[in-house]
């Protein structure tokens, strides 16, 4: 068609759906809108802003009808990156004072037991998720190596994401 005759019709403009865009295009998207939501967070001084900044506008756009996702080997990369952070802050000071913690260490194991045998039955009960999917789900903490290996294993990793997330935020 001609410039004359494409100017004579309605516009026409193509909508681009994240479904159709390249993994790399889609990862960018969620990186960028995560750091979006830190930077907003740190600038209204809220805290955490890293982690509930981006968890925030990431599920905003989620719940709007955003599939969000990013490749795998990003993934892989930031739990390596998470790994050497947390590991890097043991140090030996830390291992000695463990003999001394554990009271607290064995209360917190019971309070998680009985957190993931009360988390599972609730999912049980009222959600549609699969086995599989609820014992990711209810394992208390790991939000990050959870949903890896919820993806590993064929669970839903989006709910199970997002379970962790509003344990997090609430």
């Amino acid at each position: 068609a001609t410039q004359k005759e494409r100017s004579k019709g309605p516009i026409r403009i193509d909508v681009v759906y994240m479904s159709d865009l390249p993994m790399p295009v889609k990862g960018l998207f969620a990186v960028l809108l995560g750091a979006g939501g830190a930077l907003v967070f740190m600038v209204l001084d809220l805290p955490l802003p890293w982690m509930l900044g981006s968890m925030t506008l990431c599920a905003i756009a989620s719940l709007s009808g955003a599939r969000l996702a990013l490749p795998a080997t990003w993934r892989s990369l930031a739990l390596a990156a998470l790994g050497v952070l947390l590991g890097g802050s043991f140090t030996a000071e830390t291992l000695q004072a463990l003999p001394n913690w554990w009271q607290t260490i064995s209360l917190m194991l019971l309070l998680s037991v009985l957190y993931l045998i009360f988390s599972n039955f609730v999912l049980a009960r009222w959600s549609a998720m699969s086995r599989l999917t609820r014992m990711f789900s209810a394992v208390p903490g790991g939000l990050a190596i959870l949903s890896a290996l919820s993806e590993l294993y064929d669970a839903d990793t989006r709910r199970t994401a997002l379970n962790h997330s509003a344990r997090l935020i609430s």
